[in-house]
C-alpha cells in the first residue's frame, strides 16, 4: 500500500472522528433531529436524512466540489505543462521564488482559461 493511500485512510478516519464528535453534541444544543445514533453503533453518530435534506448541506458540498474540481484541474494541467516546458536540469537551477513564479504562470493560464471558457476548449489528445 502506498503512502498516499495510507494518508487518505488516516484523513478519512480523522474526518469521521470529527463528524462523530460534532454529531454527538447535537442533543446538548437542541439539534437531536440532525443526529442518528444507536447504542449498538458505539461511538458512531450519523447525520439524519432530515439534516441532509432540509439544511442545504448538499448544496454546500456541491459548491465545494465544483470549486475544488476547477482548482485541481488547473493545478494538475499546469504542473504537467510546467514540466513539459522545463527540463529537470532547468528546474534544479531555478531559485525557489523563480520556480513558484514560473509554475504559477502556467497554472494561472488554466484558471483564466476555465473562468472564461469552462471546458468548451478542453480536449483530450488521444494521438499518443
Amino acid at each position: 500500500m502506498d503512502g498516499k493511500c495510507l494518508q487518505h485512510r488516516k484523513f478519512k478516519k480523522d474526518y469521521e472522528n470529527i463528524e462523530d464528535y460534532i454529531f454527538s453534541h447535537c442533543p446538548q444544543f437542541g439539534f437531536e433531529r440532525y443526529m442518528d445514533h444507536e447504542k449498538s453503533d458505539g461511538n458512531k453518530y450519523y447525520p439524519t436524512s432530515y439534516f441532509e435534506d432540509e439544511t442545504g448541506v448538499h448544496e454546500v458540498h456541491k459548491g465545494y466540489d465544483e470549486k475544488t474540481m476547477w482548482d485541481e484541474l488547473a493545478e494538475h494541467l499546469g504542473e504537467r505543462d510546467f514540466f513539459e516546458k522545463y527540463t529537470i536540469n532547468e528546474v534544479k537551477k531555478m531559485s525557489r521564488e523563480e520556480y513558484f513564479e514560473r509554475k504559477s504562470e502556467v497554472i494561472d493560464y488554466y484558471y483564466g482559461e476555465f473562468e472564461k471558457f469552462g471546458l468548451k476548449r478542453t480536449r483530450v489528445d488521444n494521438k499518443n
